[in-house]
């Protein structure tokens, strides 16, 4: 059985959100709705630049049109996405344990 891409954003998204209430309930932190969120885009941020990037660079010249002379600028473009991506999904799911560090400085 071959996994679409739209199959594996879902999928993905779901494991995603596992591991942040994971971590949240390691942390015995609140779960927050916007870093749970921002996970998710992140992640769908990483499997979509990573299908554009292998698309774009697996293409001929002639297959990729008017953006045929922009190759190399699309794959550092997808290389800067893809590290921001990362980031945040290392911020979402760090935060549960900044938010318990923060608690226990302030009491």
């Amino acid at each position: 059985m071959q996994i679409d891409s739209t199959q594996f954003l879902v999928i993905g998204g779901l494991i995603a959100i596992g591991i942040y209430l994971s971590v949240s309930l390691l942390a015995r932190s609140t779960p927050d709705l916007k870093h749970g969120a921002a996970l998710v885009v992140a992640w769908f941020t990483v499997v979509s630049v990573i299908d554009i990037a292998l698309q774009v660079y697996q293409a001929e010249p002639h297959q990729l049109g008017i953006l045929a002379n922009q190759k190399a600028i699309i794959l550092i473009g997808s290389g800067v996405m893809l590290w921001l991506a990362i980031g945040g999904i290392w911020t979402a799911l760090t935060s549960p344990f900044k938010k318990k560090a923060l608690k226990v400085s302030q009491a």
